[in-house]
C-alpha cells in the first residue's frame, strides 16, 4: 500500500486537484472491498491519498482489513507529510511522518 501511495506522488502532476477515483476489488467475480485514489487541495497544501478495503468472509464471520496513506506537498510539490493508518480486525496502527527540509 505505501508503493502505491508514493506512485501516486509520481504522476500527481497530470491529476487535476479534486479528483477521486474508485475501484472495486473481486475475487471470482465477488465484490471483496474497494480503493480509492485522490487528490485534493486542503488548505493550501496539495494532499494525496490512496485507501483499500477488503471484507474477508470466514467461517461466517465477517473480517475488514483497512489500509490508508496520506501525502501532503506544498503547491510547488514538496512533499510536507505522510500520514499512514491500518486496521486488522482490532489491531489498529497509525503513524504520522513530518519531511525535513534538508
Amino acid at each position: 500500500m505505501i508503493a502505491l501511495s508514493l506512485a501516486l506522488a509520481c504522476v500527481a502532476a497530470s491529476t487535476p486537484v479534486d479528483a477521486r477515483e474508485w475501484f472495486t476489488l473481486s475475487v471470482d467475480g465477488v465484490r471483496t472491498g474497494y480503493a480509492f485514489e485522490e487528490r485534493r487541495l486542503d488548505h493550501g497544501f496539495v494532499v494525496e491519498r490512496a485507501s483499500t478495503t477488503i471484507i474477508v468472509r470466514e467461517l461466517g464471520r465477517r473480517h475488514c482489513i483497512s489500509y490508508d496513506t496520506a501525502l501532503r506537498s506544498d503547491s510547488t510539490g514538496r512533499p510536507i507529510a505522510f500520514d499512514y493508518r491500518r486496521e486488522t480486525g482490532t489491531d489498529r496502527e497509525e503513524w504520522h511522518g513530518d519531511f525535513s527540509g534538508d
